[in-house]
């Protein structure tokens, strides 16, 4: 979805992630994964195991972006809310440490990006939070995302991974933070685009 649009000199594109393409990701000791594209908010960290680790995905789809478009920046834009367990953000063996972002790409949701499907580059792109900071947006530069997107991959979408730096601290309690996704009424994911 496309929420607004700035026709004056440099525009600005701002996207919110798609609702049926974004969603939590779960992998489980030994190896099985599960995952759902539905819900408002995903929380990401372990559980009280310690065997169960969620991230969450989110995407955009681009096709709003004029062809011919020339990137000038792009900032990924992602919602926290109240929910928190744990510290989940203290550094490691007592946290989890910060969230990260990857770029990804895939065509469908399914319940392996736990691991899977990335592009060969903008692995690790940088820190989306590096602290629980309840009900406030984080953001991140992921402008050579979208200009690789743009340029090389041409995939229609700018897909990205977000999860702690550390799976689990086993500490045998659940550490975790809430994000807003896509099926939420208000403050979905944003990519915010400025082209020429």
């Amino acid at each position: 979805a496309v929420l607004s649009c700035n026709p004056a000199g440099d525009n600005t594109l701002t996207l919110l992630s798609e609702a049926a393409l974004d969603g939590w990701v779960t992998w489980a000791t030994p190896g099985s994964y599960s995952g759902s594209a539905s819900g408002a908010s995903v929380s990401i960290g372990d559980d009280n195991t310690d065997t169960d680790y969620t991230r969450c995905v989110v995407s955009f789809d681009l096709s709003s972006l004029p062809t011919g478009s020339q990137v000038q920046s792009a900032v990924l834009r992602v919602y926290q809310n109240d929910q928190s367990s744990g510290d989940s953000y203290a550094a490691s063996p007592t946290g989890l440490a910060e969230v990260l972002v990857d770029n990804i790409s895939y065509s469908s949701f399914t319940t392996d990006l736990f691991y899977g499907y990335t592009t060969g580059t903008d692995i690790g792109i940088g820190p989306l939070a590096t602290s629980f900071l309840a009900n406030t947006w984080h953001q991140l530069d992921v402008t050579t995302s979208a200009e690789d997107e743009v340029n090389l991959y041409h995939n229609g979408r700018l897909q990205f991974r977000v999860y702690h730096k550390y799976d689990n601290n086993n500490n045998g309690i659940a550490d975790f933070d809430g994000w807003v996704m896509g099926d939420s009424p208000t403050n979905q994911p944003e990519l915010v685009i400025t082209y020429k």
